[in-house]
This record gives structure tokens, C-alpha cells and sequence, in this order.
């Protein structure tokens, strides 16, 4: 009895102390993204490769990968994708293949495809 009243109450506590609550989503507000440019940019720069998986992009359905990403910072997410980046899923060309893009217009379609995918507010 005593076995079963301690793993009622520790498997909750630790479990909670391993992503109690589930992942945290980053915050819009904090990364100076415009939400509007960022769906032209990835409508005209980004949907080729992230609709269609290339080269390992995410797909925006796709929200478990994109929080394994936003888990990083988006800072990170930015640099990756201005410098490129060879990750476990494949490669991210430097400038994400946009070469006319602003580092603005990168920071403006990840936040565009993290909202999107859900893992930021």
C-alpha cells in the first residue's frame, strides 16, 4: 500500500519536472517580426521547399519538428538560416535560398512559420 501511495504521488512530480505542461512556445513580441512581410516572404521565397520537404525542410504541419527547432532560440533559427546550416533532417541553403531577402525578411518568415506551425504566440 505504501508502494503504491509513493508512485501516485512522485511518477506526477517527476514527470512534471521533465516538461510539465508540455513545450513553451516562444514569444512573438520578443523577436521584432512582421507576421504580414513574413507570409509574402515564405509565400514567394520559402513554400517551394518547406511545402514540399525538401532537403529535409519542415513542412509547417509538421509541429513537433518545428518545436525541436524553436526549442534552440529563435535567435539560432535566425543565424541558421542566414549562415546555413547542415542538421539531422538535411540542409538549409545559406539565406534559405533567398538571396534578395533581408536578414529582416528571414526573421520575419521563421516567426511566420512558427506561429503557423504553432510553437510561437
Amino acid at each position: 500500500m505504501h508502494r503504491s501511495l509513493y508512485l501516485i504521488l512522485i511518477i506526477p512530480l517527476a514527470l512534471c519536472f521533465t516538461g510539465c505542461g508540455g513545450a513553451e512556445k516562444l514569444d512573438l513580441k520578443a523577436v521584432n517580426a512582421d507576421l504580414t512581410n513574413g507570409q509574402v516572404v515564405y509565400e514567394d521565397d520559402c513554400v517551394l521547399c518547406h511545402q514540399g520537404a525538401i532537403e529535409g525542410a519542415h513542412r509547417l504541419e509538421q509541429t513537433e519538428r518545428w518545436q525541436e527547432s524553436a526549442d534552440k532560440g529563435f535567435e539560432q533559427l535566425v543565424r541558421h538560416t542566414v549562415n546555413g546550416y547542415q542538421g539531422k533532417y538535411g540542409e538549409l541553403p545559406v539565406m534559405g535560398m533567398c538571396p534578395q531577402c533581408s536578414e529582416q525578411d528571414i526573421r520575419d518568415a521563421i516567426a511566420y512559420m512558427l506561429v503557423t506551425a504553432g510553437v510561437m504566440n
